[in-house]
């Protein structure tokens, strides 16, 4: 079974996050290049591109942490963490309701933002927010999921 968990890669995944703006992704990356590059394991291709092409960038002159997305963005810090935003994605993504801010017609359940706004106590609107950032990446891993379910049964 460890062998088999060895084979699929998280990787691809992260590498998309990271090219969409999350941070955390990005430097889940760098930890892992560093790793294999000191104990001198390959690198798998998508992290390999990924990094190369950051790589790229700041040869040309790009900031370093703007290239390797790791820099903080301008203004004042965000206030929830990029873990706490998928987790406010992944159960609205999960959820069993309709994707809007209201209640039902016979008032007897919430749509899924008005669901996530009341069990996190944030708004509908950063809710919302939210799970529009991060339904790519919550749709890339079902598909690698799915993948990986299909060729191993």
């Amino acid at each position: 079974m460890n062998d088999l968990l060895k084979l699929f890669s998280t990787t691809a995944v992260t590498v998309g996050q990271a090219e969409g703006g999350d941070r955390l992704a990005a430097k889940e990356l760098l930890i892992k290049a560093s790793k294999l590059l000191i104990s001198g394991e390959p690198i798998p291709k998508d992290l390999a591109s990924w990094l190369g092409k950051a790589l790229g960038n700041i040869a040309e002159g790009e900031d370093p942490k703007s290239a390797l997305n790791i820099k903080r963005p301008r203004g004042k810090p965000e206030k929830y963490s990029d873990e706490f935003q998928q987790l406010v994605a992944d159960s609205i993504h999960y959820s069993d309701a309709g994707l809007h801010k209201g209640e039902s017609q016979d008032e007897t359940k919430l749509g899924a933002y008005a669901q996530a706004a009341e069990d996190f106590d944030i708004s509908p609107n950063t809710a919302e927010k939210f799970y529009k950032k991060y339904i790519d990446s919550i749709v890339q891993e079902e598909v690698i999921r799915q993948e990986f379910q299909e060729e191993n049964n």
